[in-house]
């Protein structure tokens, strides 16, 4: 609830207390990709770093990112107003013809080394994302293809018996955005800020 009032030059007390207006929440027509976190399953470099006192040793793996990227992503689509409802506000509908986009979140050709860490995980900023931003719009729609992909390449770094570098090749993993949101019926939600948790398991050949 709001009055006008006219000629004023600065802010004004009231003595009546607060008016009761009528109730908003704001929920956003899109969500916002705000981070990656990786971590490994366990100390993989058992407790090396290639600090002083710290050397790896042939038993060591390292795992590093070099690339994050979203590609085949649609980012068009029509919203379908719904009457109002308690966490209702409509919904995208997207064509199968809806342009897509692909997105690099990071890029670094050397790789952002992954400590194991026993809680928390590292957090990989994005560096690469267009006009230096550091989150990312998306469109919510209901995935029906596994044509939008979330792509990782990294390097699994291996060591020889005297502690230099074995193994620098990358490798690029990916999954569907399809399956990535499976727990949430295929569907990326509307009104979320999104963080990809994501673990390298030597153990199981897995991430």
């Amino acid at each position: 609830v709001a009055y006008l009032i006219t000629d004023q030059s600065g802010n004004t007390s009231s003595t009546g207390g607060w008016l009761s207006g009528v109730p908003t929440v704001f929920r956003h027509k899109l969500s916002m990709l705000v981070g990656f976190k990786f971590n490994t399953f366990k100390d993989y470099e058992n407790g090396h770093d290639g600090s002083t006192g710290k050397k790896y040793t042939q038993s060591d793996i390292t795992y590093l990112v070099t690339k994050i990227e979203i590609t085949g992503y649609p980012q068009q689509g029509t919203f379908i107003v719904n009457a109002p409802a308690a966490g209702s506000i409509g919904q995208w509908n997207v064509a199968a013809s809806s342009p897509k986009y692909d997105y690099t979140w990071y890029n670094n050709d050397s790789g952002l080394r992954i400590p194991y860490q026993s809680s928390g995980a590292t957090a990989v900023e994005a560096n690469s994302l267009a006009g230096g931003k550091t989150y990312l719009y998306l469109l919510p729609q209901q995935f029906t293809s596994e044509d939008a992909k979330l792509k990782i390449t990294y390097i699994k770094r291996t060591y020889k018996e005297d502690g230099s570098v074995d193994n620098k090749a990358k490798t690029t993993a990916e999954v569907s955005l399809k399956d990535l949101f499976a727990a949430s019926g295929n569907r990326l939600v509307m009104n979320r800020k999104i963080t990809v948790n994501i673990t390298f398991n030597n153990d199981s050949n897995l991430i």
